[in-house]
């Protein structure tokens, strides 16, 4: 089934998603496969020539930040915090994240030890990676690794975390 077909039957649309009206609700109660098909939809409907980032990243590279975060869900982050932090401050902030249906986190602050080799690419190259990471992790199917402040996350929570990822970022993103 094409995907923009079945989320406009679902009442959900991009537009809701990327602007005022998007509630967190409405991506929530969402079955698992639709949170990431509505991430999927959001980036599938940028127009390369008018997107703009009012922060202080590149847009490459916030999409490069959100694709390596998804990756190292499944390949394993390069450095954590203590296991203590990940136990209590990790773990309630994540919930807090969960509870309210929006993460707030410095978005101008690196996932600890990633590495950005190719910083000169496209919008467009960007975008692509950054949706295959979202297919990937869709698909994958071996164990997840602990998340760097989180700890471990099931599949469901980690696919809430990346979501809500990049939706903190989208906050300084202009179409």
């Amino acid at each position: 089934m094409n995907r923009r077909k079945f989320l406009l039957g679902t009442g959900i649309s991009v537009a809701a998603l990327a602007g005022a009206g998007f509630t967190w609700t409405q991506l929530s109660s969402a079955s698992d496969k639709l949170r990431v098909e509505l991430a999927l939809d959001l980036l599938d409907s940028i127009d390369s020539t008018t997107i703009q980032s009012n922060g202080q990243w590149k847009l490459t590279h916030i999409f490069d930040h959100c694709a390596k975060s998804i990756e190292f869900s499944m390949i394993g982050f390069p450095e954590h915090k203590s296991s203590a932090f990940k136990s209590t401050i990790g773990t309630s902030a994540f919930a807090l994240f969960k509870a309210n249906g929006a993460m707030s986190h410095n978005l101008a602050e690196e996932i600890p030890g990633a590495l950005y080799p190719n910083a000169s690419k496209t919008i467009e190259e960007a975008i692509f990676n950054l949706k295959s990471a979202f297919q990937a992790f869709e698909t994958y199917p071996g164990q997840l690794q602990q998340h760097f402040a989180y700890g471990k996350l099931n599949k469901r929570d980690y696919e809430i975390a990346h979501v809500m990822h990049l939706l903190n970022h989208w906050s300084e993103i202009r179409t």
